[in-house]
């Protein structure tokens, strides 16, 4: 670990330093170099020593739009040009999701209730909403239950955040939210440690 965490500016390396768990350290230290493996893929002058800190505290970077999700095994970034994105991943693992109903409009939560897998429905819908509160920039300062949307259409303060699904684990749920429409997305695996498979979505 402590090679990949001299790759990192020193802010960043305190911050990684100071979890108390290692799941969460190790999580954190990988969607950083995720994020530096992408700025250099893209070729941009840009570095992680670059980031700032938006109202609500997003990271920013000039001209591009990033973030970082991570759950059990699986680190997310995704990278975009020119287009506020957000990400959000949960294992599809068994869960109580009556816990979560609040969190949820009447017609949300009628369609997680019906469906013929109200997991999978719930993680879908949990993921999308956690997406589009990352792209937006406000994440906890807002509450789940005023992202509400329509297919694949959300709205948080009257503005329209497109939602896309990314298949690219069999056991992974994964939600992209972005300002603008998604054309494409390039998967691009990254391996460290030689057992932890991570990647992140360069989008167009």
């Amino acid at each position: 670990m402590e090679q990949y965490l001299d790759q990192l500016p020193e802010e960043m390396r305190r911050k990684i330093c100071r979890f108390k768990r290692w799941q969460d350290a190790q999580a954190s230290l990988y969607g950083k170099l995720l994020l530096k493996s992408a700025l250099e893929d893209a070729k941009l002058s840009q570095s992680l020593a670059d980031i700032t800190s938006g109202i609500f505290g997003k990271p920013v970077l000039p001209g591009v739009g990033f973030n970082i999700s991570h759950t059990d095994g699986l680190v997310l970034c995704a990278f975009a040009f020119n287009n506020e994105i957000g990400v959000d991943t949960e294992k599809n693992s068994p869960i109580d999701v009556s816990d979560f109903k609040t969190q949820f409009s009447d017609d949300e939560w009628r369609e997680i209730t019906y469906a013929p897998d109200q997991v999978s429905k719930f993680y879908n819908c949990w993921t999308a909403k956690e997406a589009v509160l990352k792209a937006c920039g406000k994440g906890l300062s807002l509450p789940m239950c005023s992202v509400t949307g329509l297919d694949n259409v959300f709205y948080v303060d009257g503005i329209n955040w497109y939602l896309r699904s990314i298949n690219l684990f069999p056991l992974y749920i994964i939600q992209l939210a972005s300002q603008f429409p998604v054309r494409t997305v390039l998967p691009v695996m990254k391996v460290f440690n030689q057992c932890t498979h991570i990647a992140y979505n360069q989008t167009e």
